[in-house]
């Protein structure tokens, strides 16, 4: 097994995992958000005049829920430049036969 395959194997195995631990992280910081919902704010009968109003359909995500999504994305990146590489490298050597 030559170095260059060696390097190919490890970043696909490192992106692979970032993508695995991105996304377990963000499912479970979702997934405990759901069992204890934010109990924050308060209730009026008219809001100020100059205030930003979020309808109940507003996500708030916590920054675990943000640094797991980035991770996952990090390793989603590192996939595709690996695929790309490999993709690029194999069509090189199909020309040059």
């Amino acid at each position: 097994m030559t170095r260059e395959r060696k390097l190919l194997i490890a970043v696909a195995a490192v992106s692979a995992i970032l993508v695995v631990a991105g996304a377990l992280v963000f499912l479970q910081q979702q997934f405990l958000q759901a069992q204890n919902p934010a109990s924050f704010g308060w209730f009026a009968y008219q809001p100020l005049a100059n205030q930003v109003f979020f309808g109940p359909d507003t996500v708030v995500l916590s920054s675990s829920a943000v640094w797991g999504g980035v991770v996952c994305a990090v390793g989603v990146v590192g996939l595709a430049a690996l695929l790309g590489f490999v993709l690029g490298r194999r069509g090189r050597r199909a020309a040059a036969r």
